[in-house]
Parts: structure tokens; sequence; C-alpha cells
């Protein structure tokens, strides 16, 4: 599948919605993620197991972390600020 075919059908697929936040997202107010990051074995091409459109937070805050490492991150900070709020 070509590139831009992939990425219009991963945004189809995910119905315009963030997968790690449920937020609704645009073209405009969107990035692609990779879910295996590339820094950590995933491939460089975009394949369409691999990549996901995410909110521009997310993808800065994920960064090279796994799927698992950044929802891992998320409940340490949640159960550490939860209380103090």
């Amino acid at each position: 599948m070509a590139g831009a075919k992939l990425l219009i059908a991963a945004f189809e697929q995910q119905e315009g919605r963030c997968p790690c936040t449920g937020r609704k997202l645009t073209y405009g107010m969107a990035e692609i993620d990779h879910v295996h990051p590339r820094s950590k074995g995933g491939r460089e091409a975009l394949a369409v197991d691999n990549v996901e459109w995410v909110h521009p937070d997310v993808n800065r805050a994920k960064s090279g972390m796994s799927r698992e490492e950044f929802i891992e991150l998320c409940h340490d900070i949640a159960a550490w600020l939860g209380p103090r709020t």
C-alpha cells in the first residue's frame, strides 16, 4: 500500500481518534507514531501494523518509548500525582 493511502486508511480505521487518549484528531492536529519505535528495532518504512495517528502531545511525551513503556509511565504519574491534586 502506498504511503499516503496507508496513512489515510490508518486514520479512517482509527475513526479519527487518538488510540492513547481518545481525543478527536484532524489531519492538521495529528502526528504519525511508530507503534514499535524505530529506535527499538521497529521498521523504518511505513507499515500498516507499525504506524498510527496520535495527538501531538502524546507523540512528544511518548518519544522513543514503546506503547507499554508509555502507559506504564502514565500510570506512575497518575498514581503519584493523584493523591496530591
